[in-house]
């Protein structure tokens, strides 16, 4: 699992709302932060990140924000 089971996917597998979620992950917002800013519950926002740890394959943030930066082109695969 982790960062070779997400580079099957592509940002277009995602929903807009998942993409907007990770985009504020990768910056380094917390739930509370982000549930904030989209006016949403942290419980929310967890459940989110969650499906979309589950879909990707992803085990942590951390791995979940490089298959981002990587799905951007912001660094190379």
């Amino acid at each position: 699992m982790g960062l070779k089971e997400a580079s099957k996917f592509s940002l277009n597998d995602l929903t807009l709302r998942q993409i907007e979620i990770i985009d504020l992950v990768s910056q380094g917002y917390n739930n509370r932060e982000i549930g904030e800013m989209l006016f949403v519950t942290e419980r929310t926002i967890k459940n989110h990140i969650t499906n979309v740890h589950q879909f990707l394959r992803t085990e942590n943030r951390v791995q979940l924000t490089l298959w981002y930066l990587m799905e951007k082109g912001r660094l190379q695969k």
